[in-house]
């Protein structure tokens, strides 16, 4: 990578703080290992009709419920029965979050 590439990936890595006199310093620390910290489902039995809940995970380990205005505190378990089946939540979308070494 040349100079000015390298300055640019920096720049857009730490909000445009590095400069050619001043590059970043970029510490990897990769596992290849992701955490499922979301999911997206759709209740209902066809895709044009139904209701869409989110359900997070907290930074303390923690699964939420969130169905419009109501909010709900759920299980590992909960998540894992995600699956649907007649009227009941399907996972639409997962969203992971990479695990590093320092997790």
């Amino acid at each position: 990578m040349d100079e000015t590439a390298s300055a640019a990936a920096g720049a857009s890595a730490n909000d445009g703080e590095a400069t050619p006199e001043k590059p970043v310093n970029i510490i990897t620390s990769e596992t290849g290992v992701y955490e499922l910290v979301g999911v997206l489902t759709h209740q209902g039995r066809i895709a044009e009709s139904g209701h869409y809940v989110s359900w997070c995970k907290d930074k303390d380990g923690a699964w939420w419920q969130f169905d419009d205005e109501k909010v709900y505190q759920r299980t590992e378990e909960d998540i894992r029965k995600l699956t649907g089946g007649g009227d009941w939540h399907m996972a639409y979308m997962l969203l992971y979050k990479a695990r590093n070494s320092y997790d």
